[in-house]
């Protein structure tokens, strides 16, 4: 994305080539926007970014200026950030605009009146597996040229003059096919036996959708391994100053059904912080739907406890400054067990105190396992943990082969990478939750 103080800053052209081999991308691209007002506007650009993508070059010229980003370690990187004026900046930007999660940012400085930055962005990503096979590719909306009432009206035959979008597919199983949700020039093979192939886009995607590009290799997926070479101009033990080999595995793992006796046992922790200014009668509970505003806790909860399957186990836990729990230890999924749960949902009280994740994690790693029940944590937060993240991560760490964590923090929480963390260490998910988004939809 691009942000500018006013939306006058429009992107005129884009360059993009994208190198896909198997189950990473290497992109290469090249973006000029220019302020068309009389005025001049403070600028940055927002590029959203998560734990598979890496950005490793980026600058932008702006007449003789030039601005490059440079590489850091973790830490020395975040010291940096709380030192630099104008992060609040993007912190309000994260809370208005639909950003979720870890972001790429460079602030530019004033874009003077019709002049143009040109900005140079490359990454590697590393692709999701669809459940068919395929290896997908999305690029945002937001990074195409906007679109001129007479450009829709066009022939879609018409190459566009600002949009230069190539695809370059590698795969030593062969290329079988692609599938994009815009018009693209016919797949091109460029060697006999279909291991490397090109594609160009005629137009962005209709409407506000992303760029999603679907790739299909010939054969099953085996056992692989890709030599990256090192790049002679980068300093050795650099990030692209060594070799690097990637092994890609594709087990065929049956699926299994489970039987009643396998369900799961479901731990519901909810950051009281998060009832401020949402709470609800209780009478009004057993018929609230989804009409309700979207980032209700009281609703998801609702939701989720209609949505467990008969048989399971499950337990809600409420933390603040102290933590509860609805009961003792899990309890089977019933009718009534589920009655007297939704009739306790109106009994959590906001706290704008403390933030004891750390004893909730204790309590409950405490609690004996039920057999047959893999034991899964869904955690709602929105406050820091204060100085307590080391312990909580070692909490996590010790009894990560025995549950996984579901971690739901919201857009304002600053605990997001330790969220993140927490679900990587147990093989779970986090999602990002924006004021503006479903909650429900998200956790479902």
């Amino acid at each position: 994305y691009f942000f500018c103080s006013y939306p006058e800053v429009e992107l005129e052209t884009v360059t993009v080539n994208v190198t896909i081999q198997d189950f990473v991308a290497d992109v290469v691209s090249e973006l000029f926007f220019r302020n068309t007002q009389q005025v001049s506007k403070e600028t940055m650009f927002i590029f959203p970014v998560d734990s598979d993508t890496v950005v490793h070059t980026f600058y932008a010229t702006m007449g003789d200026t030039r601005i490059e980003a440079m590489l850091w370690e973790k830490e020395e990187a975040q010291q940096l950030c709380k030192a630099t004026s104008g992060m609040e900046n993007l912190r309000y930007l994260q809370d208005q605009w639909d950003l979720q999660g870890p972001v790429f940012a460079c602030f530019l400085g004033t874009l003077p009146p019709n002049r143009e930055v040109v900005i140079s962005l490359c990454y590697v990503q590393e692709l999701p597996l669809q459940p068919d096979g395929a290896a997908q590719f999305c690029w945002p909306h937001d990074l195409f040229p906007q679109r001129k009432f007479f450009n829709w009206i066009s022939s879609e035959e018409e190459m566009p003059e600002n949009l230069h979008f190539n695809v370059c597919l590698k795969s030593a199983h062969g290329v079988s096919r692609v599938a994009i949700n815009s018009s693209y020039t016919p797949l091109q093979y460029t060697a006999p036996d279909q291991t490397s192939a090109e594609i160009s886009l005629k137009s962005s995607p209709w409407l506000q959708d992303n760029l999603n590009l679907l790739v299909y290799y010939r054969g099953p997926h085996i056992l692989s391994a890709v030599v990256e070479s090192r790049d002679p101009k980068a300093p050795p033990g650099s990030l692209l100053g060594d070799p690097v080999v990637m092994v890609t595995l594709m087990p065929s793992i049956p699926e299994v059904v489970p039987n009643p006796g396998q369900l799961g046992e479901f731990l519901f922790l909810m950051d009281r912080s998060l009832f401020q200014d949402a709470q609800v009668p209780p009478e009004e509970l057993p018929h609230l739907s989804s009409a309700r505003a979207s980032i209700c806790p009281q609703n998801t909860l609702l939701f989720l406890l209609k949505s467990l399957p008969l048989g399971c186990y499950f337990n809600i836990y409420s933390f603040g400054a102290t933590f509860n729990a609805f009961y003792p230890q899990s309890v089977e999924y019933t009718q009534e067990n589920m009655d007297n749960a939704v009739g306790r949902i109106s009994s959590i009280c906001p706290d704008l105190g403390g933030c004891d994740l750390l004893g909730v994690l204790r309590s409950i790693y405490c609690t004996p396992h039920l057999h047959g029940h893999p034991r899964q944590l869904f955690i709602f937060i929105q406050r820091k943990i204060s100085s307590e993240e080391e312990a909580v991560m070692a909490e996590v760490y010790r009894y990560r082969d025995y549950h996984r964590c579901f971690c739901f923090p919201t857009n304002r929480c600053d605990s997001f990478n330790l969220s993140q963390a927490m679900a990587l260490e147990t093989k779970g998910e986090c999602v990002c939750i924006h004021s503006r988004m479903d909650m429900t939809s998200e956790v479902m």
